[in-house]
């Protein structure tokens, strides 16, 4: 017989797998991983949040426009700012005036004041404030500069030689050993240590000096790291604040750890993730989720997460250089305007057969959709109060019946959601036996951080008793017999996940079935 979801089933899964595929981090916090690619594609984990305006384009291995591609990103409490290489600048989706100049060199990094100054400096030193020319470092013969910090009102720049200056009229403060004309020998990132006042710095063979304020001219040592070939050079230093410890990132995927607190400072390879180093398969980002566990994004936007050898996340498109992890609601007015997504059943059953299932609609940008009943069968029953709303009805007679749901997000206008009911008569013929078959679900939007339930449904012709089994499923999603009923709270980075179901009419032969979700982040936490 058709099944309602509140018969008994049986429990059968597995948690192997699909489990990689999960992030998570404190309990109530949602976790916000902005990433974004050369394009101006702004993701918020995997979903796209900002396009912004470019003509970049990179065609047989040549770029075009080169001077429109997307460079740099700063994470500012709820703010996000982002910097193109032509000195454009937006925040939140919304370009700041005035642009700053371009003259001969590309603008590369930006930093912001906890009062909302935006500075940005560029290879040849050019120091910008709000869209205005500070000044200017020295630079030239191959001396370019590689990282820019702001630290309490002081802005550090770093160049490629190892000299630092610190704010205006070219100053040097540190001049640290290195090469601008050797790759090896050159200096491609530093940090500032709160909590002892002093500036790691990161040399592209794997040499970490310290600097601070009566500090040798050209630091103190802190570790020599092993490299080798190209490949195998360093591109990103990065600190756990909670415990110091240092993570030093190589272009091939490498990451070493560095605890600066014991003397000498201890070493260690954390791990190896997949990546050649070349082409498109090198890492330029690495980033820690609260906690301390380090996130390291590759080129092509394979996003790998602590010790697991498997991309936890698989971005769409290519050019990635930045990633940042917070659990702060970001301003989401003026994200991309997503439409709302609605799964519906074909439904077939037999007269006296009861069924139910929920409306399943999900939107990213707001969770305030309204409901509203435009048709019902005769008897049945539409609860409009609960979250989400459900239907439920026990037919008497045969023929082909409708619910017609109207859903809007209160902007564009209602779409009308409709599920079709067919009412058969039961095959009594007991010398037959019919297979039954799995009720058809339009793929469903889950949201992350937003509990979702889905219902098993099959329709047996001959009126057998059905129980339902899972086959593997993403980690946190659980089965519930009594209901046959799959519920989930999907996390972070899933993506696409597909659930095989099964039904056995008691003849020993599985039917089966599959339930799709695909998951986005929304925008309304």
């Amino acid at each position: 017989m058709a099944s309602p979801f509140f018969r008994s089933a049986i429990f059968r899964s597995t948690t192997a797998g699909l489990a990689l595929g999960v992030l998570s981090c404190a309990a109530d916090a949602q976790l916000y991983l902005f990433s974004m690619n050369g394009y101006g594609k702004v993701l918020a984990n995997d979903t796209q949040f900002y396009s912004l305006p470019s003509d970049f384009d990179v065609r047989a291995g040549v770029a075009y426009v080169q001077e429109e591609e997307w460079i740099d990103q700063a994470i500012l409490g709820p703010d996000q700012y982002h910097l193109r290489l032509d000195g454009l600048v937006y925040k939140n989706g919304v370009r700041l005036d005035p642009k700053l100049p371009l003259n001969d060199a590309y603008w590369f990094r930006i930093a912001v004041s906890p009062g909302g100054d935006v500075f940005a400096l560029d290879y040849n030193g050019r120091t910008g404030q709000n869209g205005d020319v500070l000044y200017d470092l020295p630079s030239g013969s191959g001396k370019i500069f590689q990282d820019f910090l702001y630290h309490e009102g002081d802005k550090y720049a770093l160049r490629n030689d190892g000299r630092i200056y610190r704010n205006a009229s070219g100053t040097e403060v540190w001049d640290l050993p290195g090469d601008a004309s050797t790759d090896s020998e050159q200096w491609i990132s530093f940090f500032y240590d709160d909590a002892v006042d002093r500036i790691y710095c990161l040399r592209r063979d794997g040499i970490v000096r310290y600097v601070e304020n009566g500090s040798a001219v050209d630091g103190e040592f802190v570790a020599d790291l092993p490299d080798g070939t190209a490949p195998e050079r360093y591109t990103k230093l990065i600190q756990d604040p909670a415990n110091r410890r240092l993570f030093a990132l190589r272009f091939d995927g490498a990451l070493w750890t560095i605890d600066p607190t014991q003397s000498p400072a201890v070493t260690d390879i954390y791990t190896d993730y997949p990546g050649s180093g070349e082409e498109d398969q090198f890492f330029l980002a690495v980033n820690l989720v609260p906690g301390g566990e380090p996130l390291a994004l590759r080129f092509d936007g394979k996003l790998y997460r602590g010790l697991v050898q498997d991309p936890v996340c698989e971005l769409k498109g290519d050019r990635f250089r930045v990633l940042a992890a917070t659990t702060t609601t970001p301003v989401a007015t003026n994200v991309k305007s997503f439409k709302t997504v609605s799964s519906t059943y074909n439904t077939t059953c037999y007269p006296g057969d009861e069924i139910a299932f929920p409306i399943l609609a999900t939107d990213v940008n707001t969770e305030n959709l309204i409901y509203a009943l435009v048709s019902q069968p005769d008897g049945s029953t539409y609860n409009g109060a609960s979250n989400p709303p459900t239907f439920s009805w026990m037919p008497t007679v045969e023929g082909s019946y409708t619910l017609e749901i109207s859903v809007t997000d209160g902007i564009d206008n209602p779409k009308i959601l409709k599920w079709k009911i067919n009412v058969k008569a039961a095959d009594t013929d007991p010398a037959k036996n019919k297979n039954p078959v799995f009720q058809k679900l339009k793929k469903v939007q889950g949201l992350v951080g937003v509990p979702i339930v889905i219902p098993l449904r099959a329709y047996d012709a001959d009126g057998d008793t059905l129980t339902y089994t899972v086959g593997e499923m993403p980690q946190g999603m659980q089965f519930d017999p009594q209901t046959a009923s799959i519920f989930w709270l999907p996390v972070v980075c899933t993506d696409k996940v597909t659930v095989e179901v099964f039904a056995d009419d008691g003849s020993g032969k599985l039917v089966k079935g599959k339930i799709q979700i695909q998951v986005e982040t929304p925008f309304w936490f």
